[in-house]
């Protein structure tokens, strides 16, 4: 017997034949349809000699989203089925999820391609990766003996964590948890991913536009989708936009490039070039103002218009006038101008907002100061829709009307990230924020720009373990391998650990990832199956599949449930769950106390706070109840008028921004204080690689995958055999292209080869190709080697998907 066969548990062969076997077929129907005996006789023969199952709950713990609870099912350890959860207090099954990638976790945690056992490389990182298999003893002992070393070389700077969104969960996910712990305790550095950042990053900075429960869309009378397909990403917001729509004639707007599933399904499209959304939006502010349709109530009461601004950008604040900083660490208090007073005060010592002055030029100690309002308002008096439509394309009766259906509805903007991976996206960001406090559409039901539910509670004190080191931008990583500093900082990196993310797969400007993963002294990769980091690693350690471990699940995007996450089956093979992995290196490195106790142990101590007790949310608890609702339907956020922030108001400038991570990244932060529109995209018109490379290549996202998550399972394989370049007839026609041909895509920076997709749904000049196939299902080259880091901005580490121009030609080769 081979050692792998010895490393599988026993099945009998009747289990295996009514169990994994049947999985394939279970994960294409959901049912046994087409199974059911011939007679009664027969049935019964098969119930009695069926082999016991067992159902769990667990989740989806990837990036799309959702995280829908499953039901699985287990038989003789197998796992054999899974169906959505259904939630105990949700009769109508509003709440209830559940996709084809969710039973697509069968094939997962059952896949050829898992890592076994731990694996350290033998050959140089130049060639393609020969491994030998080692025991768990010897891949701890050789991990922390290469850490121990970079720390007593160089300190613990010399090593980083990185990852992306890789899992979701409370314990083993990306966001914290056990890694996190490990980090801080080892005073690591961390390697921040850019994917999202313009609107993650803006979303950050004190502008405090709360969210709406995703639900509260189907009180609204006009919804936009801005740069995001809902109908395939964001499944569970359009379906309450089609019920608003339904219910009570909702319109329903996209705002998008291309003619996207939501465009298609929507009453209008807006189409738009590439990068010019700034523009569009700076345009909708200006019809604002000029028409009056401004909610100033909302303005003087909620926002931060009434505040003053100095002519450097900031705001005043008492320390500008000579005021002592406050002893308890707080901030100065901001000023603004009381017209009764006809004074500049503390905007706490004006508590009447109708005295607060809107608009006006003052001089206060010498300094001359304006209202943010004002600030505001001159940045986009520009962009009449005239001017806006030879930027975007979009025509200015269309801006016009797109205005007064917003300022004259319960309107709402759902967006996502298809507006926010170009170098301007920043700006795009604060601008849409801008446009809903302009028109005072927060905290309305109907109304908003961000539908998520909030986050479940976790106890405060359990990821406490010291102080992590420094953090990296992915964008910054090679530049660090090569000089040893970030931003004047010594940063001597030498060492590094990948978890919950492929960094290579997944990255922009996968040249410059490879470079620097290639000139690291170590590289340790923690995953389920090979991906295309893999190949850079000098140590593999294969982790748990999501349903292999015990974990929680929060509240989050889509789901108003704190949820539990049971293991349904023991792990395949030498897998181990993330936190046995942080536990035992804890030990190897010394800071055990961080780790003490196994999964479950872990589980209870990150709930165990007086406030969760209160709420009935403790481990104990969501393990009888296996899933607790924290956000009641149409929850709107703040119900109260009060933001969190430092005066309970919306900020649409943003008082000394800073650079995310913390970096001296040379640039002026003040920059991105309010929005703008910066012509400075590789996509734009007027770019200098126009000529030479003409088309505008972008890798969106699709219903068949989330991020590299899935695109290797056979299944899909069945309805996408491999990656498509979609086209627009005349650009295809133009280049001698015909339907199921290949395409070579190319620029300076490399290559890639695909087949074609005629779609005239595609605007001209843009070709797209969707993300998350990795480099073994091209025929030549990858699409993130046409991407690069010269396109991410230094303010917020966005990464750049789509901000790629390329050629195309024929591809003659085989």
């Amino acid at each position: 017997m081979s050692k792998e066969m010895a490393q599988s548990r026993p099945i009998s062969r009747r289990g295996f034949l009514e169990g994994t076997a049947l999985a394939g077929a279970l994960v294409a129907t959901g049912s046994l349809a087409g199974c059911t005996p011939g007679d009664d006789e027969e049935e019964e023969s098969l119930a009695s000699t069926a082999p016991e199952e067992q159902v769990f709950v667990n989740s989806c713990h990837g990036n799309c989203g959702r995280n829908c609870a499953w039901d699985v099912t287990v038989r003789d350890g197998y796992i054999v089925n899974c169906a959505p959860h259904q939630y105990n207090d949700d009769p109508t099954n509003r709440h209830r999820g559940g996709c084809w990638k969710g039973f697509l976790n069968i094939n997962r945690v059952y896949d050829a391609d898992r890592l076994k056992y731990p694996m350290k490389r033998v050959n140089s990182k130049e060639e393609e990766p020969e491994w030998e298999q080692i025991s768990w003893d010897e891949a701890i002992e050789m991990l922390c003996a290469t850490w121990q070393g970079i720390i007593d070389e160089v300190g613990p700077t010399g090593f980083a964590l990185h990852h992306v969104y890789g899992s979701s969960a409370l314990l083993s996910g990306n966001g914290g948890g056990c890694w996190g712990k490990l980090i801080g305790a080892l005073g690591a550095d961390t390697v921040l991913t850019g994917a999202d950042m313009a609107t993650i990053w803006a979303m950050s900075m004190d502008s405090a536009v709360c969210a709406a429960a995703p639900d509260s869309l189907r009180d609204a009378e006009t919804i936009v989708f801005w740069g995001v397909n809902a109908a395939e990403t964001r499944w569970v917001n359009w379906r309450y936009a089609c019920e608003a729509r339904q219910d009570h004639g909702c319109k329903l707007i996209a705002i998008d490039p291309n003619s996207t599933v939501t465009a298609l399904h929507s009453d209008q499209h807006i189409t738009i070039k590439p990068a010019t959304d700034g523009a569009l939006i700076l345009s909708i502010i200006q019809q604002t103002f000029e028409n009056g349709w401004e909610d100033e109530e909302f303005l003087r009461q909620r926002s931060c218009a009434p505040y003053l601004v100095k002519e450097d950008g900031t705001l005043l604040r008492g320390t500008d006038l000579g005021e002592a900083a406050p002893a308890d660490g707080a901030p100065s208090p901001i000023y603004v101008w009381d017209e009764t007073a006809q004074a500049a005060k503390p905007i706490a010592e004006t508590p009447d907002a109708n005295n607060l002055a809107l608009s006006g030029v003052f001089e206060v100690n010498g300094m001359t100061v304006r209202t943010a309002l004002d600030a505001l308002k001159e940045r986009a008096s520009l962009y009449t829709p005239e001017y806006a439509e030879d930027i975007t394309g979009v025509p200015a009766s269309t801006i016009r009307e797109l205005t007064d259906t917003l300022a004259h509805t319960k309107s709402a903007i759902m967006k996502d990230n298809g507006y926010a991976h170009y170098a301007n996206s920043v700006h795009t960001a604060l601008g849409l924020d801008a446009v809903m406090m302009v028109l005072g559409n927060l905290g309305k039901p109907g109304c908003g720009v961000y539908y998520w539910y909030g986050g479940g509670p976790t106890n405060a004190e359990w990821g406490v373990a010291a102080a992590p080191g420094p953090s990296i931008p992915d964008s910054q990583l090679l530049h660090v391998v090569e000089t040893g500093e970030l931003g004047g900082a010594p940063i001597p990196l030498r060492g590094m650990l990948s978890y919950a993310g492929n960094i290579v797969g997944s990255t922009v400007d996968r040249n410059a990832i490879e470079a620097a993963l290639k000139q690291l002294e170590f590289l340790c990769v923690v995953e389920i199956r090979m991906t295309d980091a893999c190949k850079y690693a000098d140590l593999l350690l294969p982790a748990c599949h999501w349903w292999e471990r015990d974990d929680i699940i929060g509240s989050g995007l889509s789901t108003p449930y704190l949820r539990i996450a049971e293991k349904a089956t023991e792990p395949q093979f030498e897998s181990l769950s993330d936190y046995e992995i942080c536990r035992r290196v804890a030990e190897g490195m010394g800071v055990a106390e961080f780790f003490q106790g196994d999964d479950r142990a872990q589980l209870a101590a990150l709930l165990d706070s007086d406030a969760n007790r209160d709420k009935g949310c403790t481990y104990a608890d969501l393990q009888e109840k296996k899933a607790i609702r924290m956000v009641e339907d149409g929850q709107l956020d703040p119900a109260d008028g009060s933001f969190a922030t430092e005066n309970g108001r919306v900020n649409f400038l943003i008082d000394r921004p800073m650079v995310y991570g913390g970096w001296n990244a040379g640039i002026d932060p003040l920059d991105f204080n309010l929005p703008d529109f910066v012509d400075n995209a590789e996509v734009s018109e007027n770019h200098p690689l126009a000529a030479k490379y003409p088309l505008i290549f972008m890798t969106p996202h699709t219903k068949y995958g989330t991020q590299t998550t899935f695109h290797h399972a056979a299944f899909l394989h069945e309805i996408l055999e491999e990656p498509e370049i979609h086209i627009n007839s005349t650009d295809a026609a133009a280049r001698n292209v015909a339907d199921g041909d290949y395409l070579r895509l190319f620029n300076d920076r490399g290559e890639v080869v695909a087949k074609v997709k005629l779609n005239d749904g595609i605007m001209p000049g843009v070709v797209v190709m969707y993300h998350g196939w990795a480099e073994q299902y091209f025929k030549k080259g990858h699409y993130q080697r046409l991407s690069s880091f010269d396109n991410t901005d230094k303010f917020s580490n966005n990464s750049a998907y789509f901000d790629v121009r390329v050629e195309a030609e024929r591809y003659e080769g085989e």
